[in-house]
């Protein structure tokens, strides 16, 4: 009994005599994630033994002298009070150390707001007028799978060309039914109301986007009235434009579509006027689109014209983020060669690349459906650019 008393008060003595707790370091936040150009403010805690209460640590007062590092001080700053500055796309550890106390890690992901943006298609496709098909081209064949053909392309948005009477009363529903999901503007181009006649228009996903402030114009000398333009008198022409808003993020665009004259003097005039009618109506130079038919081949005056202002995915992207043949115009021939720019007249022409607006991709679809016979849904291929609007 003597032996336990005097161990057990060597024991209390032992334990009277040892050392505090040591004090260990820890973020508040083990990661953060930072669109590039934010700020955020770090909280380092410090807690006195594994099981002691953690409490917020004085950055500013520092009574420990707390240093704070970053592995990659390109990518994310740190000061020396905790704040940190996200510079560019990248990972970075932020480093809390002081003699004694160990050290914490923070991992901080910053991403670009073109990153994170939602990527959409943005395209153009001539739909080819109703009423001259026949045999496995006519409509009541065609239209089934020229709705299909729009859904599998997926646009978020696209302008559209030759929607005649018939085309403008069926195939919203064809494709609604189909699958897809568009609000349709359809813009006329035999009177001053723009509801007579062939259309062009623009179709659009309406839960991904808003539609504002539309206009419309003759491709003409006398654009703001219902005219031909210039030697062009066998048909008028016409563009519709609008600004978007997306819905997700608030992101707004302006887009064009239009059918361009087959007149030479005409269309080798009309390029300074969407380049005029793009300033008069996109005031706030946000990201631009000009999309259509053409009517004009990547040699021709409209597109040099065209490409002093906007620009060209074909011309500008990567070998590997582009698909499909050059080509656009099949003229209903599934055995044209279309990897050529001879039959190139179709565009997707943008503006604002890199200042709130990242193009990822581009595709012209040759993908042909079965009527009585393999044929092409349209005598244009459907295009697209993959972009994204931030």
């Amino acid at each position: 009994m003597k032996k336990i008393l005097v161990f057990a008060l060597a024991l209390a003595a032992l334990m009277g005599c040892s050392k505090p707790e040591p004090y260990y370091l820890s973020f508040s936040e083990s990661s953060v994630n930072l669109v590039k150009g934010d700020t955020h403010q770090l909280t380092l805690m410090i807690q006195q033994g594994l099981m002691g209460e953690k409490t917020a640590y004085d950055l500013v007062a520092n009574p420990q002298k707390v240093t704070l590092t970053s592995a990659f001080p390109g990518v994310v700053t740190v000061d020396s009070n905790g704040l940190l500055k996200a510079n560019k796309s990248g990972s970075s550890i932020i480093t809390a150390s002081a003699e004694g106390l160990g050290s914490a890690k923070c991992q901080v992901n910053v991403k670009s707001a073109a990153e994170l943006a939602e990527e959409l298609k943005i395209g153009s496709y001539n739909l080819w007028v109703s009423g001259t098909g026949t045999d496995e081209w006519a409509w009541s064949l065609r239209k089934p799978i020229l709705a299909q053909s729009i859904v599998e392309n997926g646009f978020d948005i696209f302008g559209f060309q030759e929607a005649e009477a018939t085309i403008r009363s069926q195939l919203p529903a064809l494709v609604k039914n189909a699958g897809g999901n568009y609000e349709w503007w359809f813009v006329c181009r035999d009177n001053q109301a723009a509801t007579s006649g062939e259309a062009v228009g623009i179709a659009y996903n309406p839960d991904k986007m808003t539609i504002s402030d539309k206009h419309y114009f003759w491709l003409s000398e006398t654009p703001d009235e219902m005219s031909y333009g210039w030697t062009e008198t066998k048909y008028h022409r016409v563009a519709a434009c609008a600004t978007f808003t997306l819905k997700s993020t608030g992101a707004k665009f302006f887009f064009m579509a239009t059918h361009g004259p087959l007149d030479d003097t005409a269309s080798a005039n009309v390029g300074d006027l969407f380049i005029a009618r793009e300033k008069l109506y996109n005031t706030e130079k946000l990201p631009s689109f000009l999309v259509g038919d053409m009517n004009a081949h990547p040699t021709d005056a409209l597109y040099v014209s065209l490409s002093t202002w906007w620009k060209d995915p074909v011309k500008e992207l990567a070998s590997d983020k582009k698909s499909g043949p050059l080509g656009t115009f099949n003229g209903h021939n599934i055995n044209r060669s279309m990897n050529t720019d001879n039959y190139r007249i179709d565009y997707v022409f943008y503006r604002g690349d890199g200042n709130h607006l990242y193009v990822t991709g581009y595709r012209c679809n040759d993908t042909k459906y079965q009527t009585t016979a393999t044929i092409y849904p349209s005598d244009h291929l459907p295009i697209y650019i993959t972009a994204k609007i931030y």
